[in-house]
């Protein structure tokens, strides 16, 4: 025999120890959805079968009941659909935004450049805003770039702007790429809000659910 080293400690001890690994959001949907699906069979078959709504008419489950445990389920199953649909489009909507934030940043980034190789005044470069670094945060990189693009198309800035490819459509066209990212954000916010939402509602019908099958099973099995 080898020197192996034995565990210390006794079996709970050590079970305590040994930690199961985390389930994942998808493996946790999944378990959600058996359990729906389970339990709207079970029913079901308890609705068609005469002998068990013979017993479970004895356990206080009527056939009223039982259509009400039905119903729950099928709250449960509409809940969970409606969130999967959210969440898809929740993900569109982030790469979308991240898409749309790309574009406006690049055209941010090339008209900043050539501002800056246009004239070396500072405070020039920092009336149009291409001084310092560009914001990482969304919402700020919204409100630095709407402001440069609305000053670089005023006077006195705007033939400087214009010498360097950037005349009024130029301007509007980088000033649309930028409202787009902010129409994508938003839209984004919105889409991702109401997958929340939607998931609130799911847990809502999945504990309706439980309520009802907990003793339901429970009188399934006497």
């Amino acid at each position: 025999m080898g020197n192996e080293e034995v565990p210390q400690g006794t079996a709970g001890e050590l079970a305590a120890k040994t930690k199961a690994p985390r389930r994942t959001p998808e493996e946790q949907d999944q378990d959600i959805q058996n359990y729906i699906n389970e339990a709207r069979q079970s029913i079901k078959q308890a609705l068609e079968t005469p002998a068990t709504l013979t017993k479970l008419a004895t356990l206080g489950f009527s056939v009223a009941r039982l259509t009400d445990g039905a119903a729950l389920a099928e709250a449960a199953v509409t809940a969970f659909a409606a969130r999967q649909r959210a969440l898809g489009e929740a993900d569109k909507g982030v790469a979308a935004a991240k898409a749309a934030q790309a574009t406006a940043l690049s055209g941010i980034v090339r008209f900043r450049e050539a501002i800056r190789i246009a004239t070396s005044d500072k405070t020039t470069q920092t009336a149009l805003g291409v001084t310092g670094r560009i914001p990482k945060d969304g919402e700020k990189f919204l409100t630095a770039a709407q402001a440069s693009l609305k000053t670089a198309a005023q006077a006195p800035y705007a033939a400087l702007v214009a010498s360097v490819g950037y005349d009024s459509a130029a301007l509007a066209a980088l000033a649309a790429q930028v409202e787009s990212f902010a129409t994508a954000r938003r839209s984004s916010a919105e889409a991702q809000a109401h997958a929340k939402a939607t998931t609130a509602a799911r847990n809502e019908a999945v504990k309706a659910l439980r309520v009802f099958t907990t003793p339901f099973y429970r009188a399934l099995r006497l």
